[in-house]
């Protein structure tokens, strides 16, 4: 989670403390295009274009600012041109979309489920934003009644909006909120599926934008991080490690104070890799390849791992993160998964549990939650079916 310093303030005057901030992450869109920039800007580290972008994006000048960071201007000009055009939004742009949102979509916010006192205040009060994540997909802010650092209302219950970080990340937004409802439906694990996913404009340099915001209720509780081992080729589980939290937001500090924490029992961490694996096999989804006879491709969401997705409190994970899409698999390889299931890190490395045959049972109820399995009616899911069966996870009757 990010250590940003509260960068949005009373959304009824809008006042804002913006300046100096920037997203450290870079968007979902500009990260797929970086082979298809101009040597002058690919030569650039988005480490050293993310503060001068932000402004550009905001409407600086392009010499000035060049000239401020010690950036070529032409490199420079040609991350604006890609930003502009992926509809990219700067810390400003973003801390508009809420305020947008919170305005004119105040029905929604006050009809969910609302416990007087508690969640959203009245129509007019102040709020503060804090931006406590950038991603590559959304920034995260967390909005709280009050002003300045909303502990002026005690007890109220905060919530959360993502706000997609360009156009591209609006699409994988969706997609993702998509995924976690389907997640909500097991009884594997528990999800923080969104309250309400809208879009709003904001201004652009080039003109009005349209910023995807999704809603969410806070979650208490710590980030894990997952330390790992190598054995052979393979990377395993050594221990999951529940983050402390830093002291401004509750959130868990970046790298490198990351080294602090509190170690899971054995116990534990089996628990919650069971519930991680169990809601990915219950949310699979099947599907004939039309170019191959008779092949079955599974596809199924996988949560990263630390990437600030799973966070645990009371004893149980939550997803409360969103996964980067999901993995495509040929029936062989899903079925392969089942006897010996993996999540990838953030570098892509599949994570495997090290005892053998400790999640047989967990992938056995996850099957029998899959609504697709349990319902589906096309030749995929009878394929998936039969092929389950003679592997002995399934027995015929119960999908009869």
């Amino acid at each position: 989670m990010s250590h940003l310093q509260p960068s949005f303030r009373a959304l009824r005057d809008g006042e804002d403390a913006l300046a100096g901030v920037y997203f450290r992450t870079i968007p979902r869109g500009l990260l797929s295009r970086l082979g298809a920039l101009p040597e002058a800007a690919a030569a650039l580290p988005w480490e050293a274009v993310a503060p001068a972008l932000d402004l550009l994006l905001d409407g600086a000048e392009l010499q000035p600012t060049a000239a401020r960071f010690a950036l070529p201007e032409e490199g420079l000009a040609a991350w604006r041109e890609a930003a502009e055009g992926l509809e990219v939004l700067s810390v400003a742009r973003s801390a508009a979309a809420c305020q947008a949102f919170v305005r004119g979509h105040w029905p929604v916010l006050a009809g969910l489920e609302r416990q007087p006192g508690r969640d959203w205040p009245s129509e007019g009060e102040d709020f503060s934003v804090w931006l406590v994540k950038d991603g590559h997909t959304a920034s995260v802010w967390l909005v709280e009644p009050g002003l300045v650092t909303g502990r002026e209302v005690p007890g109220s219950r905060p919530f959360y909006l993502n706000v997609a970080r360009d156009r591209e990340a609006a699409l994988e937004l969706a997609l993702s909120h998509a995924v976690l409802e389907r997640w909500a439906h097991t009884s594997l694990c528990f999800v923080a599926a969104p309250l309400s996913i809208q879009r709003v404009a904001v201004a652009g340099t080039r003109g009005p934008l349209e910023a995807v915001v999704a809603v969410h209720r806070s979650v208490p509780g710590r980030e894990l991080r997952v330390e790992t081992i190598e054995s052979g080729t393979r990377r395993l589980v050594a221990r999951l490690v529940e983050l402390e939290p830093s002291p401004a937001f509750g959130w868990a500090p970046e790298p490198p104070a990351r080294a602090g924490g509190r170690p899971l029992s054995p116990v534990q961490a089996a628990r919650i890799w069971r519930q991680l694996i169990g809601c990915s096999v219950a949310a699979a989804r099947f599907r004939e390849e039309p170019a191959v006879a008779s092949a079955v491709q599974v596809a199924m969401p996988l949560p990263v791992l630390n990437r600030g997705d799973a966070v645990y409190a009371d004893g149980r994970v939550t997803l409360a993160g969103l996964p980067p899409g999901e993995t495509l698999l040929p029936l062989s390889e899903w079925l392969a998964f089942l006897d010996d299931p993996y999540l990838p890190d953030q570098d892509g490395t599949p994570v495997h549990w090290p005892v053998p045959g400790a999640l047989e049972p967990t992938v056995r109820a996850a099957l029998e939650q899959n609504l697709e399995l349990c319902e589906g009616q096309g030749r995929a899911a009878e394929e998936v079916r039969s092929a389950l069966t003679r592997l002995g996870f399934l027995q015929a009757p119960a999908f009869a």
